[in-house]
């Protein structure tokens, strides 16, 4: 489902994947992947809650920022050689 961390798009299935995603399997990049995000995109860095923000795979007791935090700590951590986010 891509819900876009929205109970207002709850259960939603796109019936395509994103331009960005599309062209990069066209590149060649295998997606192994996808992360939850705060809602729309938008919002501050939280601890708890349904969107909260994961962790610094550096230093587990701090955030690693905003939005697209799920991105950046999945490469910060080597999961990944790259990743898409909202910023």
């Amino acid at each position: 489902p891509m819900e876009g961390g929205s109970q207002a798009y709850a259960g939603n299935m796109s019936s395509r994947s994103a331009g960005a995603a599309v062209g990069l399997e066209a590149a060649g990049a295998v997606i192994v992947a996808k992360h939850r995000m705060h809602e729309l995109g938008a919002g501050p860095a939280v601890a708890t809650g349904p969107n909260r923000t994961g962790r610094n795979p550096y230093d587990l007791a701090r955030i690693p920022g905003g939005s697209s935090s799920g991105s950046a700590a999945a490469v910060a951590a080597g999961l990944c050689a790259g990743a898409l986010g909202t910023d």
